[in-house]
């Protein structure tokens, strides 16, 4: 290597100081033309406007049961906000499973001819999903997205969506058992107030009932009644009392009302985690049956037994708190709860639409 000091005085001196001058000019117009030189322009296709939605539901939020068939209808207008013309592409309804996976039904897209610089296409249609076993319950947005199909090179890639709705799957019902005991230890220590549904219980989704947190993603399922003329509920005491010897013995039913009693459902997370459930009793049963207490020395006597007055059994339907189901299929909700001398057992499993 050859060090040449630009500052030495004399012929050589002056040639590295016309070298180094040459070189830092060519340098120089070498950027000055780099920056003068146009960047390639692009397409850049958004959706700017879009609106889906389902005939006769909120257009806020959809709820659907799960087994069954939703007919969606959308619009949209593809605009092409680039500074080159873009070619041909397809725009699509996209159904949000987490923030890596999306769903794009085939049926749900749209052809869109080629856009020149602030041109636009609208068109509209309809399309039908099936919400078969390959969807969780849950909460699943929707979104309407330009170039679907990522065959257009834009200038700005990952603005093409327009977020639409939230879409709730919900089973249509919940149907098993529910059961539960009370015991009043300092009045009635051996005694014990029980209730169940000897048939089973079901609670059904009211589609055509106002349900005013539905766009929470908050759903009623009310008490369903399939035998009016059968007292559904049935309690019972039994037992003898440690204190007198006196044995008690009797039972009665009890009908619940849907107005009343119901299951409240949260699906307000996304789909594999949409499984946080609030359980909820709306009413006491207001009502008494008759018992037979023997006591020691063969006395006998009628009683009325008011579950009411047995604390927190008048709360058949109780968990006291957040319950969720075990896995994210939501496929069982079964479990145990103890609360105020009183402890409760359900076994309920999700229906799908018939």
């Amino acid at each position: 290597m050859v060090v040449v000091n630009i500052a030495q005085q004399g012929p050589l001196g002056q040639t590295a100081r016309a070298l180094v001058a040459g070189l830092l000019a060519v340098t120089l117009v070498s950027a000055t033309e780099a920056e003068a030189r146009p960047k390639k322009r692009k397409p850049d296709l958004v959706v700017s406007t879009g609106r889906l939605s389902v005939p006769g539901q909120s257009e806020d939020a959809f709820v659907v049961g799960h087994g069954g068939t939703t007919t969606f209808a959308w619009k949209h207008t593809t605009r092409n906000r680039g500074k080159a013309k873009a070619g041909r592409s397809v725009t699509g309804v996209q159904f949000v499973l987490d923030a890596k996976h999306v769903v794009s039904p085939t049926n749900a897209r749209a052809r869109v001819p080629a856009l020149g610089p602030g041109r636009s296409h609208a068109t509209h249609g309809s399309f039908d999903v099936s919400w078969d076993d390959t969807w969780d319950y849950g909460t699943y947005p929707t979104r309407i997205c330009a170039d679907i199909t990522r065959k257009v090179p834009e200038s700005k890639e990952g603005n093409g969506c327009r977020t639409t709705h939230h879409v709730w799957v919900v089973p249509f019902g919940l149907t098993g058992t529910i059961k539960g005991e009370a015991v009043q230890p300092l009045v009635f220590p051996g005694v014990t107030l029980s209730w169940e549904f000897p048939a089973g219980v079901t609670f059904e989704l009211q589609p055509h009932i106002s349900q005013p947190l539905a766009t929470e993603g908050i759903l009623q399922y009310p008490f369903l009644d399939p035998q009016p003329d059968v007292l559904d509920l049935r309690y019972t005491i039994s037992g003898t009392n440690t204190l007198n010897g006196c044995t008690w013995q009797g039972s009665g039913g009890y009908e619940p009302a849907a107005e009343f009693h119901a299951i409240e459902l949260s699906f307000s997370r996304p789909r594999g985690s949409a499984h946080a459930q609030i359980l909820v009793d709306r009413g006491l049963p207001q009502f008494s049956f008759s018992a037979t207490v023997t006591c020691p020395g063969g006395i006998v006597s009628q009683v009325e037994v008011t579950p009411a007055e047995w604390g927190r059994a008048a709360f058949w339907l109780d968990l006291g708190a957040f319950t969720r189901f075990p896995d994210p299929g939501l496929t069982r909700l079964k479990g145990d709860y103890t609360d105020t001398n009183a402890t409760y057992h359900w076994d309920l499993q999700p229906t799908d639409l018939p």
